[in-house]
């Protein structure tokens, strides 16, 4: 039996969204809480504990998300994306001109996006509980006593219509939290992807 699995919602850029409603139709999202639901009953009821919104583990398995545990990360080679001390690095799509740059000294980024210190809150919150939990205290100390305060409405709204609760310093997921997370995933991993594809269009230019 698998020692891991996750279930990830359809995640497609606007320009993929396009190609496929040609190809097959819109996609439809009716059904997709109860289906949530459904496999997230069949993966409790077998054993298996959540690990993150869409990911189940079983015993000690390590979780396939590192950006659950790390804020930050470094991302290597050509198309790679870094998240460094607030900001978004992209390398060429292009692997020419990525041996190019590498061979003059350079590095292979080519696209640099800075983040507000409040966008950087939200996505340390959108991360955080997308792994189940974040501890108020720790983020309060990550930001220097900021993140409460500059995030008031964000928390307040969360916990009035009832997708986390607060348990001393420590707001969870509830369930129906967990589907709000794997719905605003969908939604952040699609705007990646629609980095991702404005990326490989600057290919032949590159």
């Amino acid at each position: 039996m698998a020692a891991q699995v996750s279930f990830y919602p359809l995640m497609s850029a606007p320009t993929t969204r396009k190609a496929m409603e040609k190809a097959i139709g819109r996609v439809s999202y009716g059904r997709e809480r109860r289906l949530y639901r459904r496999i997230v009953n069949h993966m409790l009821e077998n054993g298996y504990k959540r690990s993150s919104a869409w990911c189940f583990s079983r015993g000690d398995s390590m979780i396939d998300e590192y950006i659950t545990e790390n804020e930050e990360y470094l991302g290597l080679g050509s198309g790679a994306f870094s998240y460094i001390d607030g900001g978004l690095y992209g390398s060429t799509f292009s692997i020419n001109t990525y041996l190019r740059r590498i061979e003059d000294g350079k590095s292979g980024i080519t696209r640099r996006s800075g983040m507000k210190l409040r966008d950087q809150m939200r996505y340390y919150l959108l991360m955080n509980l997308f792994g189940g939990s974040l501890d108020l205290s720790v983020a309060s100390d990550r930001f220097d006593r900021s993140f409460r305060k500059s995030l008031a409405p964000e928390l307040a709204g969360l916990r009035l219509i009832g997708a986390v609760r607060k348990v001393g310093d420590r707001l969870t997921l509830t369930e129906s939290g967990q589907y709000l997370w794997v719905m605003i995933m969908r939604e952040f991993f699609a705007s990646v992807n629609d980095f991702r594809e404005k990326m490989r269009l600057q290919i032949s230019a590159e």
